[in-house]
This record gives structure tokens, sequence and C-alpha cells, in this order.
């Protein structure tokens, strides 16, 4: 007789498994190695930020693809320069820079000195540095001197790294220049707070697009006239929107001097790759009424590094003065949002470049799709290393989704696949119409489908020794290490569910023991119905007693809901059976068990990606609402069957019954993976599934890789099973007819 390891001693031998893989990684020393991640983190930042990927225009995988051989040939900063200016070149982004030093633009012009100077002509210059702190006083006696001039020079270059907010300083300026109301640009970023199926609509409840700020306009102060202005800029800083709003309307001129950095207006994103470069580029654009509102100063003047009237930067810019105002550039419109699934050629073995392409767009996907991403830690920047690395030798389709797989595992979510045709025929299409469970620390047949003859030769409480001549505790050894999960209990359910399939139409050769001894049983593989029953047969509902109900979720449909209502009524208590999947019953269910009058059941968490600085990783939340019951409430006691085969559908009707009515769970822990599917495409006809959503208790407790615990833990024994007992429900029973 074969005994296998206990449930939790799967699970540490899995962890171990996972942790032995990445330390016999070679050493990732190289500079291009380790730049990789930088480049898969750029490479995700603006697949889900930048605002000129919010539409079809630009195939954002082939830019990577195309600038892959440079990358990954690049041993200095000047060859990785040259590789990610390749890479961000189809972005055509006004603000992108790509650095190593600057040089030093910050001014020398402490706070004590004049605030307003005096130039030839009557001209005056403000010295309204970033950076620099402006007492009330001082502010309020310089806008008295520049209402006096018919002409104004600002000068907006840094004097220090710490930024002050100059902005009401500017509009309050801004509004002596202006007859009229002044419109200032909005800030306008993209979002998305999931992703749908391939080739199916966008989910309304999971919405993407383009997300435009509130902004204002600035009023004319009292006396004001149209006067001309410049604004002398430099890189360290954006462009004030005041100064752009200006522009537009021809009051003022920019003037930007030269620099290692070139000036921008939009907000900036910035990502360091390698050893000291960075790369900055547009996380928002900005917008006026009429449409895209782009920037571009209307002369470059060389930086003396100075300020001053007596300054050459600054005497440019006043010459800017009498300059002729540039013609207004005609409105761009903002492009239409789209959101889509990249196509790509079907089944082809992808290039090694392709190959790159899918580890690290699966990479980016979970960074930014994956609603439990906290609980990943850094392993999952390790695994896609790991995954780069294995794609430079994978030799065929079959290995290439292996690596994918293998990458996949430290999800830890028991919906998280990797689907291709080699996989599919490497695992195998086809199972055999069992039922197993591990009891005992034994592989043991609980039930069979009476529709295949073929498993009348087993019985329930036999244990499998070997299948095809391998042992079954070595299958599992080999089975662990492809699974994602991260539970003991969904470590077994997915195993099990491996460990029978094979080709359509093979012959599984099983070595069991029962009773009398170990014996060959040989049965046919088929392919079955998902749907299969996870237990002997028996009907949906049925009475335990004179004063108890028992109601099977595996087999109760959707439209039978309110004829079990009436089946229940009146009884002491009733027990639920999630020892297997549902049929979408639990909402229907849980409005009658509603005897706490709750308005919400669980939280419902989904991803939210956008350009808006923010302290943390944001999401999407929100309760799930109880529908309001249709018939009389059930107040009896109510118990609820738990084990390995309750996951995802299952483990949210456990989530919404806990909401509606004080439940007593007995068996064992859950999976531990709840939340809508979402399906990644690939290239080489590769599909990616995961949990799209994730679902915490009512209370806020988290359920994912965690499971529901059970409040009286019950397993059954292979005594038992042998008998034809079912000792999780005979519990379940007996806590029933207690008092209390």
């Amino acid at each position: 007789m074969l005994a296998l390891p206990s449930e939790a001693s799967i699970w540490r031998k899995a962890r171990l498994h996972l942790a032995a893989c990445l330390a016999c990684l070679p050493v990732l020393a190289s500079a291009a190695s380790v730049d990789m991640l930088d480049v898969a983190r750029l490479w995700r930042d603006v697949q889900y930020l930048h605002p000129a990927l919010s539409d079809e225009s630009i195939d954002w995988d082939r830019a990577l693809v195309k600038a892959l051989p440079s990358l990954l040939a690049a041993r200095d900063k000047p060859g990785l320069k040259t590789a990610l200016e390749q890479m961000m070149r189809p972005l055509n982004d006004p603000g992108l820079r790509i650095w190593d030093e600057i040089d030093n633009q910050m001014l020398e012009w402490p706070d004590d000195k004049p605030l307003f100077e005096r130039m030839r002509d009557g001209v005056g210059l403000l010295h309204l540095h970033a950076g620099r702190k402006v007492e009330q006083a001082a502010w309020q006696a310089a806008l008295a001197s520049v209402n006096s001039r018919p002409a104004l020079v600002v000068d907006l270059r840094a004097t220090s790294r710490h930024m002050v907010d100059l902005n009401p300083y500017l509009e309050q300026l801004a509004a002596h220049f202006i007859s009229a109301p002044l419109p200032l640009p909005a800030e306008q970023y993209r979002f998305q707070t999931g992703m749908p199926a391939f080739g199916e609509p966008a989910d309304p409840t999971m919405p993407a697009g383009l997300m435009t700020l509130a902004t204002h306009s600035i009023k004319p102060a009292p006396g004001a006239r149209r006067r001309p202005v410049v604004f002398l800029v430099n890189g360290l800083t954006a462009v004030p929107k005041t100064a752009l709003a200006l522009q537009r309307q021809g009051v003022a001129r920019i003037v930007a001097t030269s620099g290692t950095l070139a000036t921008y207006a939009a907000p900036l994103m910035q990502r360091r790759v390698g050893d000291g470069l960075m790369v900055e580029f547009s996380r928002a654009r900005l917008v006026a009424r009429e449409g895209l509102l782009g920037y571009r100063p209307d002369r470059i003047a060389p930086d003396d590094g100075d300020t001053g009237i007596a300054s050459a930067a600054v005497k440019a810019a006043a010459a800017m003065l009498s300059a002729t105002p540039r013609r207004r550039a005609q409105a761009v419109p903002v492009p239409l949002p789209v959101q889509r699934q990249q196509a790509y050629d079907q089944g082809q073995f992808p290039s090694k470049a392709m190959r790159i392409l899918a580890a690290i767009k699966l990479w980016a996907t979970i960074e930014r799709q994956y609603p439990a991403r906290d609980l990943l830690g850094s392993s999952w920047d390790e695994a896609l290393l790991a995954c780069i690395q294995r794609m430079a030798t994978v030799e065929d389709n079959l290995q290439y989704a292996q690596a994918l797989q293998a990458m996949l595992v430290h999800l830890g979510d028991n919906h998280a696949w990797v689907w291709s045709r080699a996989l599919s025929a490497h695992r195998g299409k086809a199972d055999l119409p069992l039922s197993l469970a591990v009891i005992e620390n034994k592989v043991i047949v609980i039930g069979a489908d009476a529709a295949h003859p073929e498993s009348g030769a087993l019985a329930a409480g036999d244990e499998v020794l070997a299948i095809d001549g391998e042992p079954v505790a070595s299958m599992m050894d080999r089975l662990r290490p492809q699974i994602s999960s991260a539970t003991g209990s969904g470590m077994v359910h997915a195993v099990l569910r491996r460990l029978l399939s094979g080709a359509p139409d093979s012959l599984a050769r099983l070595t069991v023991s029962g009773p009398d001894g170990a014996r060959q049983v040989e049965i046919r593989r088929r392919i079955l119905d998902e749907e299969l029953v996870q237990r002997p047969a028996g009907a949906a509902m049925r009475y335990l007693g004179n004063d108890l109900a028992y109601v099977d979720l595996d087999r109760l449909q959707q439209a039978e809901v309110p004829a079990m209502f009436a089946f229940i009524a009146g009884r002491r208590g009733v027990i639920f059976d999630l020892r297997g999947y549902p049929h979408g019953t639990a909402w229907d269910i849980a409005r009658r068990l509603n005897v706490k009058h709750a308005a919400f059941g669980p939280g419902i968490h989904a991803p939210f990606a956008s350009g808006l600085p923010a302290p943390a990783p944001q999401r999407l939340s929100y309760a799930q609402p109880l529908r309001a019951p249709d018939g009389p409430l059930f107040t009896g006691k109510v118990a609820v069957l738990i084990d390995s085969r309750t996951m995802s559908q299952s483990e949210h009707t456990v989530q919404m019954f806990e909401s509606a009515a004080p439940i007593t769970l007995i068996g064992s822990r859950s999976v531990g993976t709840n939340g809508d599917l979402r399906h990644l495409v690939l290239p080489g006809k590769v599909t990616v599934s995961f949990s799209g959503l994730e679902i915490t208790h009512a209370d806020g407790r988290r359920m994912q890789q965690a499971g529901i615990a059970p409040h009286l833990e019950v397993r059954p024994t292979v005594a038992g099973v042998r008998a034809g007992r079912d000792e999780v429900l005979e519990r379940a029973e007996r806590f029933l007819r207690e008092d209390g």
C-alpha cells in the first residue's frame, strides 16, 4: 500500500521545488540580462499608461520585437540608449527624453534677490523661478510693478530641485494680461480596469478609456489689458498650463533654452533602465475644448546659465516681445479609445524575439491586470528573468508553452493555465470517468460516472497505486511543479485532475488496491463533459429524517431554486453541499437566506491602471449587492460542506451565503481561487487564463491564496468511503440537530 504526503506537505514540496529552480538559475549578471527587467518595466508602463496607445494606430508589440536584437546586444549606455530610442520611436512622443547625465541647468538667483527688475524700454523682468520661495508682500509689490509695464519677461527656469507650486502666482499674473476668460488646458489620462476575453466585447463593468481631469478658467482682473509676455523656460520643469493657454491665445510667447533636456508640457513618467540611464515619456496629454493641445516653443535660445537683465537668454526672450504671434495651430481631435488584444500569426513556432515578447507581455499583464499582484512579491520579477532565459533555448511549441506555464506557476492561482495545441496534446485531452480524493495520504476513488460501464470495475474506496505503470506518488511529484496554486487544497485539486489525463481512446492501466488486495483495471479515456458531477449518483434534494434537508449544489439547476425553497420550508436546518461546482444559483439562494437583512455581499476588486500619480497601486472596488427576497426567508440553521473541490464559483457561493445568514462551514479548507477568468493571447496561438478579479469576504478578509477554512474540520476516512458513508455529511447532520 502506497502512502502519499499530506496536503500541507504537498504544498511545501511545491514551494521548495520552485525555490530550488530559481536557485539553480545562472546569475543574470550581464548588463543586457539585468537591463531586461528594466526594459520590461518600461514596456509595461508605456503599454498601460502612454496616451498614444489609447487607439489602434501603434503596434507596441512590434516596437519591442524590432528593438530586441539591439537591446540584447547592448553592452554600454550609448548602445542601450540607441536601442531604447528605437523602441520608443513609434510613439512620436514630444515629451520623450532619454538621458544619462544632465547639464547643471540650475540658476543662481537667491530668494533675497529682487523678484522684479526693470529692463530697457520699460519692459519688466519677473523672477518667478521654479523652486524659489515667494513672500506675499514681495509678490504684491512685484505685481503692482508689472501692471505699470507695457510688456513682461517671466523667467521660470529653476533655481532649486525643491520645487514650489507657483501656479497660483502665474494665474494671478495672467489675469492682468487678458481681456476675456482664459480656459486652462486639462490633463487627460488613459485608464483600464480589466481586460475582456479574446474575441468578446468589452465588459461594461470593467471599463477602459480616457479620463479628463476637471480644469478651470482664469478671469480678467479689474483694469486688465492685453499686453505681450514672454515665458523663459528650460527642461527641468514642465511648461505651466497658464503659459500654454496664453501662448494659444496669442498673448504670450515661450522661449526655451537649449540644454541636455528638451522642454516639455504634458506630465511625464520616469523609468530608470540599466545603470543610470533615465527614460522619461508622457503619461498624460493636455487637451483643450477644441481637441489635443500640442506644445512647441516659439524660439530656442542658448542657455548661458545666468539670469537678470544682463543675461543673454533673458535678452533673447525680450527680443520676442515684438515678434509676430505664431499662427494658432489647428486643433487635433482626441482619438477614440479602443480596447483590444493583439492578434498573431496562428500556430507557428515564434521567433526568439516573439518568445521574449510573450514572456514580457505575460509579466506586464499580470503586473497591471492581476488584482492580487501584491501577494506575489519579487518572485514574479524573478520568474520573468528565468522565462526570458529559457526562451533563448526552447526548440518547439511545446517547450515554449511549458516555459510560459513554468512562469505562471508563481501566481499561486488555480485559474492560471497556459493553453496551446501542443501543450494540450502533451497533457492529454481525454480523462477517465472517475472522481479521486486524497484520503489518509492515499489517492482514493470516491466516485465514477455510471454512463461509462468500464468504470464499474472500480469500487468506492479503492486506492490507486499506479497509472500506466508509473507510481501515483511519482506522478504527483512530476505534476506539482507545473501547477499554479497557493494552498495545499488547491494543489491537490489540480494534481488529481491531471492524474487521469491522456490521449482520447487511450487505454489506461490502473493498479488499484481494495479490501481483497491489489489488482489491474483497464479503462478507456474519453473526452468528458467538464460539468461531470463529482459525487456518486443521487438527487439534487433529499430529506434527512423528518427535520433536515440536503441540497447538492453540484446538481441543482438555477430554475430549480424556487422548488428547492418549497422543499426545505419548515425544516430545522438545511445542508448545502459545495464539494463541487454550482450552476449560478448563489444569487437566488442568498436572497432567501438573508436573515441578516444585509444589503451587500462580498467585495469585488478589479485592478485600476492609470497614469494618475498615486502613492500605491490602485484598485476599483465595490460591494456586490444582495438581491431583494422574492419569497419567504428560510430561518432554519444552515450548514455548508466544503473541501478541496470547493473553488471559484463554489467559494463565491460560500461568501454570498455567509453575508446573508449565520452559516457553519464543515469539511476542509477550500482552494482559494475566485474571480472571473481573463484570457491573454500570446504569439504562437497560446492563450493564458488567470483570475481577473479578487473577491474578498464582506468584512474585508482576503480569500485569494488563503482559501476558506471550515468552522468544523472533518475529513473522510478510507473505511468510511468503502462502507458507502459520507462522514462529512454525517457530522453536519449531528451539528444541525444539536441544541443552540
